[in-house]
């Protein structure tokens, strides 16, 4: 990374609107502090007297284990700072993976990974002609089975919104647990054991749940004739437009799988995936993200089960871009995780009222570290408490672009909140090698 001492200096005078209150004791700062040890991403911006120096800090690693949570409009800078963080894991061989509904970020990052790590990154981007061989239903653990199907049926409820019923989401929790026994089961797989018959009892013999078994091989043909309009239709439908996006099925298609998110994380691997929801439309781009997360917390949970039996494993940190999209188990469940399976998570999006109240409560009670740059006056007011006294809702309402109030936690210790001001993000030094990493990954996860 271009960071030096030398960038804690007296910066030009500039015309100040937005509150700014002076740093904590015992702030990581650049000069002070291990740069393996900090990802730097702010500069204080508050000067008194003679004294106008701002200094360069940032979150120690072992703090960031407890989360950060990063709100503001669009525009602000939340995602130059989430990019300033990413490349700062890559310089210091760190594992990491990037959520991007947006493209942009990952876009960046892969023009920012250095030649020495070219061959440690997995590109998921379902635009691409030759995707990975990804098969998010292949050799789920047993233990896991149940939260894995439990994501699914999550998935399709905030998918099908109001048409959601209990009996719909009794055959979607249902019909993965079937799929997940079944061999050579593809998403495709879904609506043929919900239409044809024949795909049953060719499933049949592999499914080990009696409950799964009775209901497919005995229930079923009944059950689906009498719950057809509040659970067979809306779930094939719903199905059926997701795999109807060319992108999609080409990347579902594959009865095998190549992406290990346990592995790669534990190698200390980058994985970037992007949602381009311009691409690939809101709905569908939502539901590829939902399976990408459900995917990152099961291989979260493997890594703490690893870690309670005496295994080491690597840190591993993971930016969720516009999680609000996500259903919330994942991200509850990262949260929850945390220590445990050594990951460290960073959630951004733009408006807290993306959340219901209890998802926001929950948020803001499972992270150490809160980063806020402006937001509108209903944010602001639900976000108050949290920076009271320092901050009120109009403070937070009058940042300017970069500028943000943090709360933090150093060694442990939660800090008094203060203002700063996001690094510029500079140029790589390198020549891009995006060609090259593109094309390593796809040697590596890809069909073909």
């Amino acid at each position: 990374m271009e960071l030096s001492p030398g960038q804690n200096q007296r910066q030009p005078a500039k015309m100040q609107t937005a509150k700014v209150v002076p740093p904590p004791p015992g702030l990581p700062v650049l000069g002070y502090s291990n740069p393996q040890e900090v990802a730097y991403f702010g500069r204080t911006n508050y000067g008194a007297g003679l004294e106008e120096k701002r200094f360069v800090f940032g979150i120690k690693r072992e703090d960031r284990m407890r989360h950060t949570y990063v709100v503001g409009k669009s525009g602000t800078g939340k995602s130059k700072l989430l990019e300033l963080m990413i490349r700062q894991d890559i310089a210091y061989n760190h594992g990491c993976c990037v959520l991007d509904s947006e493209g942009e970020l990952c876009e960046n990052i892969l023009d920012f990974i250095p030649a020495e790590r070219l061959e440690q990154v997995c590109v998921l981007d379902p635009s691409d002609s030759n995707p990975p061989c990804f098969n998010p239903l292949l050799n789920v653990d047993p233990l896991l089975k149940h939260q894995v199907a439990q994501g699914f049926a999550e998935i399709f409820e905030r998918r099908l919104g109001p048409s959601w019923t209990p009996q719909a989401e009794h055959l979607a929790r249902l019909g993965v647990l079937a799929l997940l026994d079944v061999p050579d089961a593809t998403l495709e797989s879904f609506i043929r054991l919900l239409t044809e018959g024949e795909y049953r009892t060719y499933a049949l013999p592999f499914i080990t749940d009696p409950m799964v078994a009775r209901f497919f091989g005995q229930e079923y043909a009944e059950w689906s004739q009498r719950h057809e309009g509040s659970a067979v239709i809306p779930i094939i439908s719903k199905m059926s437009q997701f795999l109807a996006d060319p992108s999609m099925r080409r990347l579902f298609s594959s009865p095998s799988n190549k992406i290990d998110f346990v592995q790669l994380m534990n190698k200390r691997e980058i994985i970037l995936i992007t949602a381009d929801r311009a691409k690939l439309g809101i709905d569908n781009a939502a539901f590829f993200e939902s399976i990408l997360a459900i995917k990152l917390k099961e291989a979260a949970s493997l890594r703490a089960r690893e870690k309670q039996q005496g295994g080491e494993i690597a840190p591993f940190y993971i930016y969720l871009d516009n999680f609000h999209g996500l259903v919330p188990s994942v991200y509850e469940g990262l949260l929850a995780e945390g220590r445990r399976s050594g990951v460290a998570l960073t959630l951004s999006h733009q408006f807290v009222e993306q959340l219901p109240d209890r998802l926001h409560t929950a948020v803001l009670g499972g992270v150490g570290n809160i980063i806020v740059f402006r937001v509108g006056g209903d944010d602001a007011n639900l976000l108050k408490t949290e920076f009271s006294p320092v901050f009120d809702a109009r403070d937070m309402m009058g940042l300017g672009v970069g500028e943000f109030y943090i709360k933090m936690l150093v060694d442990g210790e939660i800090k008094d909140p203060f203002s700063a001001e996001s690094l510029k993000v500079m140029p790589p030094k390198h020549h891009t090698l995006r060609e090259e990493i593109i094309a390593s990954s796809r040697k590596r996860f890809s069909t073909s």
